[in-house]
């Protein structure tokens, strides 16, 4: 992970799968750090991306709930290390989970 987000390109907007593997990435990285809590601050697309990807049922029962901007969750991020798995280049992945995951305020 890098200051500069190198994923970003000014000529061409990112694609679905392009965002899963920006928020799958980072949180494979945050996976290895030693915080036991954090903060996370972004955009309401990138947030929507993450709950739909690792907490779907946060997004309401039917999964359609939109996520907006200054919109606050609150969750639990769940490393497995005992179910590490290879990626499709061949790299550990750990398993994540989102847990509890709520919206705070409406």
């Amino acid at each position: 992970m890098s200051e500069n987000d190198d994923c970003w390109k000014p000529d061409k907007r990112e694609s679905w799968n392009d965002v899963i593997e920006r928020v799958d990435d980072f949180f494979h990285w945050l996976s290895t750090r030693p915080e036991k809590v954090v903060v996370i601050i972004s955009h309401g697309i990138w947030i929507e991306t993450v709950l739909r990807w690792f907490c779907p049922s946060a997004l309401g029962s039917d999964g359609k709930r939109r996520v907006y901007n200054a919109d606050v969750y609150r969750g639990e991020f769940v490393a497995s290390l005992e179910a590490d798995q290879a990626d499709a280049n061949g790299a550990t992945r750990r398993t994540i989970q989102l847990q509890n995951v709520i919206l705070l305020e409406e």
